[in-house]
């Protein structure tokens, strides 16, 4: 057992891409259910929640799954990547 949990410690340490989001009350109870939280703080109507992603890329492909429920505030390198994908959406329905 006790390897186990050392080999799960070591995954998490590799796998540590945190990301802070904004989104309303509603959106970061259904976040709560689907992704690691590592810090919530309330705002006003907002939640502001420091999540674990794991990595850039499954940040991506999180983060387009999200749009329209949550803000991208920081990494700033993952909050341009989803601006630029909104933008080539726009593009494509525009």
């Amino acid at each position: 057992m006790r390897q186990e949990t050392a080999f799960k410690q070591l995954c998490t340490e590799k796998e540590y891409y945190p990301v802070l989001i904004r989104t309303n009350k509603k959106q970061a109870g259904i976040i709560a259910k689907r992704m690691e939280i590592i810090q919530s703080v309330q705002e006003g109507n907002h939640s502001i929640l420091r999540v674990n992603m794991y990595s850039y890329e499954a940040a991506c492909r999180d983060a387009i799954n999200w749009i329209g429920r949550l803000e991208v505030v920081e990494p700033v390198t993952l909050r341009q990547f989803v601006k630029e994908e909104i933008n080539r959406l726009q593009r494509i329905y525009g």
